[in-house]
């Protein structure tokens, strides 16, 4: 069976490349000028196995570890005994590898293939670095966070550093543009570099001004409690950004991450600067309504979560499906709700009971569902409101199943088009049932005061 899935996931990773030739020319000339119509599809491969290669001797020879020391000895180990799950820590695990698989995607998607055409190349990386980049046993948990992560975070920074890129652009503005673009999305950068896009002057990709985008950073304090009450919690400083791209009910569906939503919240006195990152990307988007303006629409989100601070850890890949519905209150006032069912294809749940040197975490996949409500004067967010639940069960770690929900309610109140003030409240509870050892229960309520500017 384990030579059988690895020759089967093998074939996931390789089976769809041919396609990628089947590209709209328009596009890949927009996207990547020096492709002149045609995905370099030959490149995409070697950078993806060289981008293996060079990691692996990177940690060897440079930072000296004994564990990348791989040799033909520890290959044949590995395709003998096959898969198993890790004991990393959750960051290594839930953040380093889908930002390693974000970088095999977009050696594809920096060549001129698509969203869907690049998907095997975020796996055939992620599958060569697990029987060949490491001494150990491949990982099936890395291979599933590598490669889903990795694509949801490969598409959004490819989407990210599009709006930065302005082909059009020169001088000093065109250099600070192409290094801003670099640090977003290093593969993109790099062959924009080696393939003369740097400098080269032409047309932008038509959607590369959106019909909605919006952005803001919000900085505050924030109380968490730490089990003997949020009034005994100590304040902590914290940095938000959040971006949206397009709106989906406005805007027709043309291709996958035409909309998004990113966020990442940067804590301060905790171990983890980066406490939460997500990312949502529409994967499919269709209007059920016939009026004048859409008010309901079929939506279809990728998901990437990864929520590591102090009171709690949860990280993962899931897929949504529901409905996104837009209420005109009165001529300024507006209502946005949505309703969605989950898939979590795979997820890390925090638990008191160790199962390695490196692991406070369990493994699995799950279920859930997520409520929410947004109400906004001429444009401008006065109140949100959130819930969300989600049921995982534990494939890896202790017997048992994890039951999640988040809740958070945020009221803001506008100073100007660009400033506005706000309180924020969040509530975490996990219910934790194990076959053999007794139930867990955590509460983890947090209070946030916040001043945000709109970019």
């Amino acid at each position: 069976m384990r030579r059988l899935l690895t020759a089967v996931l093998g074939w996931l990773a390789l089976g769809a490349a041919p396609a990628a030739g089947q590209v709209d020319t328009l596009r890949i000339n927009y996207e990547c000028p020096s492709c002149a119509g045609k995905a370099r599809v030959g490149i995409a491969f070697l950078e993806d196995v060289g981008l293996q290669i060079g990691v692996n001797l990177i940690n060897q020879f440079i930072i000296k570890d004994s564990s990348q020391d791989v040799t033909p000895e520890t290959w044949g180990r590995n395709l003998r005994e096959g898969w198993e799950f890790d004991d990393n820590n959750f960051n290594t695990n839930q953040f380093a590898h889908p930002y390693h698989g974000n970088i095999n995607f977009n050696t594809a998607r920096s060549n001129g293939l698509d969203y869907w055409s690049s998907i095997p190349f975020a796996a055939l990386g992620s599958l060569i670095w697990e029987y060949f980049g490491e001494i150990h046993r491949p990982s099936l948990n890395d291979y599933i966070s590598t490669t889903v992560g990795g694509v949801a975070l490969g598409e959004l920074t490819f989407q990210l550093s599009s709006l930065v890129l302005d082909n059009q652009a020169t001088g000093k503005s065109r250099f600070w543009k192409e290094m801003a673009a670099l640090a977003i999305n290093p593969a993109r950068g790099v062959n924009r570099a080696f393939y003369g896009d740097w400098g080269r002057v032409g047309p932008n990709p038509a959607d590369r001004n959106p019909e909605l985008l919006r952005g803001g950073m919000r900085v505050g304090f924030r109380v968490v409690d730490e089990g003997s009450g949020l009034s005994e919690g100590s304040g902590r400083f914290f940095l938000t950004f959040d971006f949206l791209r397009g709106d989906p009910l406005e805007q027709e569906y043309r291709k996958p991450f035409d909309v998004f939503l990113f966020n990442v919240q940067l804590n301060a006195a905790e171990e983890k600067v980066i406490g939460r990152l997500t990312a949502h990307g529409r994967l499919y988007g269709k209007r059920l309504d016939n009026g004048e303006r859409p008010r309901h629409a079929l939506l279809v989100t990728q998901n990437y979560d990864y929520f590591n601070t102090e009171a709690f850890k949860l990280g993962g890949q899931s897929v949504d499906v529901g409905v996104v519905s837009r209420f005109d209150l009165s001529k300024q006032l507006r209502l946005t709700t949505s309703v969605m069912g989950k898939t979590v294809i795979f997820a890390a749940v925090n638990s008191e009971f160790q199962d390695g040197p490196n692991r406070d975490y369990d493994f699995g996949p799950g279920l859930g569902f997520s409520l929410g409500g947004v109400l906004t004067r001429n444009g401008l967010q006065l109140a949100r409101l959130s819930y969300g639940m989600q049921l995982i069960h534990n494939v890896n770690g202790l017997a048992g199943d994890h039951y999640l929900q988040e809740a958070t309610v945020d009221a803001s109140l506008p100073l100007g088009r660009r400033m506005s003030i706000g309180g924020q409240g969040l509530f975490y509870f996990r219910r934790s049932e194990y076959r053999n050892l007794p139930s867990v229960s955590q509460d983890t309520p947090e209070v946030q005061a916040y001043l945000r500017w709109r970019f």
